[in-house]
């Protein structure tokens, strides 16, 4: 298993991502894809708890994955709240252009 998660590199791999991705979802020009999700957790309780109370009541944890060619997962980020919006999460992702 590799240490790191990271995204292609090089040309090649760009182009064999991209290929993949559109043979197998129709997506044009696209490496990588990313969704995320609330992962319900149990009130912490404490002066941060609010951190994690989400806009459906619940506490959850707010986690975005991305995957490559062959659902390889190129980056995790789940270091934030239920409260916090994806864009946030987004950006604290690294993958900006």
């Amino acid at each position: 298993m590799k240490e790191f998660a990271v995204l292609p590199t090089t040309e090649a791999v760009c182009h064999s991502a991209m290929r993949w991705l559109h043979d197998v979802g129709g997506f044009l020009g696209v490496v990588c894809c990313f969704d995320g999700t609330h992962i319900p957790i149990k009130n912490p309780g404490g002066p941060n708890a609010e951190i994690y109370h989400n806009k459906h009541d619940n506490f959850s944890m707010n986690v975005q994955l991305t995957a490559g060619a062959n659902m390889c997962i190129v980056d995790i980020v789940c270091r934030r709240g239920g409260s916090f919006h994806d864009a946030t999460i987004l950006e604290a992702s690294g993958l900006r252009a």
